[in-house]
């Protein structure tokens, strides 16, 4: 999905992917050079308990819903970004939510020490 998009033209995450009535849809935007990059729209459905692969970041980009994260329930909404730890359990529970999930791999840790941050 991602090298489909035409470079230097405005484009929304949220487009990316679609609603399908009661279900959960996941699909990958990027996966490349140890970067990778889910969407996810939730339409009456919950992603059930499960560990985090990896480090990630949670951006909100439409709708609402909560998020259990060890054991503690955060709603979130557009435009609020949410952290989690590899390993750690989870679930997130939803009407109507979108949101892009960044996987933190080596790559992302190796150009952010080489920038100095």
């Amino acid at each position: 999905m991602f090298d489909s998009q035409k470079a230097g033209s405005v484009f929304h995450l949220k487009d990316q992917v679609q609603y399908e009535k009661d279900k959960a849809v996941k699909q990958v935007y990027i996966d490349q050079n140890g970067v990778r990059m889910l969407l996810v729209a939730i339409d009456h459905s919950l992603l059930p308990d499960h560990p985090a692969p990896a480090d990630a970041l949670v951006m909100v980009l439409e709708g609402s819903g909560e998020i259990t994260y060890n054991n503690t329930v955060a709603k979130v909404k557009e435009h609020d970004f949410f952290k989690f730890d590899k390993g750690v359990i989870h679930s997130v529970k939803a009407d109507k939510l979108k949101f892009a999930l960044l996987f933190a791999g080596w790559m992302i840790r190796s150009i952010l020490m080489t920038a100095g941050t």
